[in-house]
């Protein structure tokens, strides 16, 4: 492998011919991220009552796969709403970190990339929503948003511990 010698910590790949594999790899990857991002902002600058709709929507259709019919609806959707918040931050922070880990050699560089990414877009993620009308930025959600960010990046340190050891290249 040929080293890049201002970029010591990006991992770097063999000149080859044609498109690279690796190359790939990292651009989907991070095509994941900003789409996940993307619908993340879709998500929170939604107005009161079209973000009411759209978790509405889920609500009905978890309800009915899970043939919840004589559950409290609006205790249901009250709670679906806030596991939102967590599994979207949660999501992001797993496609982020795997980003960041096929980016980077050291991985305490992918963790601490990851958590100050992901945190930042979890706490603009509440100031969205309070921009946004019929709204308001709960400490509730924010915190759901950052254990969301915790968890996400954990299980991706953790999937990429198993992947090195059980599935070595």
């Amino acid at each position: 492998m040929t080293k890049i010698a201002n970029k010591p910590a990006i991992i770097q790949e063999e000149k080859k011919g044609g498109i690279q594999p690796m190359k790939i790899r990292r651009l989907l990857r991070w095509l994941a991220v900003v789409v996940w991002f993307c619908l993340a902002v879709f998500l929170s600058q939604q107005a009161g009552p079209e973000s009411a709709d759209t978790s509405n929507w889920f609500a009905v259709q978890i309800a009915r796969i899970l043939h919840l019919g004589s559950v409290d609806y609006l205790l249901f959707h009250a709670i679906l709403r806030k596991v939102a918040h967590f599994f979207v931050h949660f999501i992001l922070a797993w496609l982020t970190y795997r980003a960041l880990s096929i980016s980077y050699e050291l991985e305490n560089n992918a963790i601490i990339g990851c958590l100050l990414i992901c945190c930042t877009v979890a706490i603009f993620d509440e100031a969205i929503q309070n921009i946004a009308p019929e709204r308001a930025a709960r400490l509730l959600d924010a915190t759901l948003n950052l254990l969301g960010v915790l968890a996400g990046t954990f299980v991706g340190v953790a999937a990429k511990k198993l992947q090195t050891k059980y599935c070595p290249k």
